[in-house]
């Protein structure tokens, strides 16, 4: 995404520009895009773990990245990750605080709080960014502090 395309997307989440000091700003319905909803489902589908669904949302070249760790490449390698959520936590839930969407760029604002076998729970902030491609995720980079992640 070029930094006119992020500036846009920003200014749209924000709403900055739109209002000035004294303005009164009124709720509008704001068409949900394809890619909107599409990530809107992906998450929807991670709280039940399952790997076989949810590569399916995922590109063959795609890219996965929870940037405090490697980068994944490829289904292969994503579906590995994915496969491991059932064996590493008893459950997810997922609140998704925001997300804008811009063509086939969507952003969002997280709590992701995972189940440990023991009952542990941790609830781990996150920003995501995911771009898609032909109405599949191309690109998904994860943003959080990972010693939060750590501390259960």
């Amino acid at each position: 995404m070029d930094r006119r395309a992020f500036l846009a997307l920003a200014t749209a989440a924000t709403g900055c520009g739109r209002a000035g000091p004294g303005t009164v700003r009124h709720e509008q319905e704001v068409p949900v895009t394809d890619s909107d909803r599409i990530v809107a489902e992906f998450f929807r589908a991670c709280e039940r773990m399952r790997a076989d669904e949810l590569i399916e949302y995922f590109a063959p070249d795609a890219i996965y990245h929870n940037i405090p760790l490697p980068l994944l490449r490829g289904r292969t390698a994503i579906w590995h990750s994915l496969a491991g959520l059932s064996t590493r936590f008893r459950r997810l839930r997922i609140e998704t605080r925001h997300q804008v969407a811009m063509g086939e760029i969507v952003m969002n604002e997280r709590v992701d709080t995972f189940t440990f076998p023991d009952g542990a729970e941790v609830a781990l902030p996150i920003a995501g960014v995911l771009e898609l491609r032909g109405g599949r995720i191309h690109a998904w980079r994860e943003y959080f502090d990972l010693a939060t992640f750590q501390r259960r």
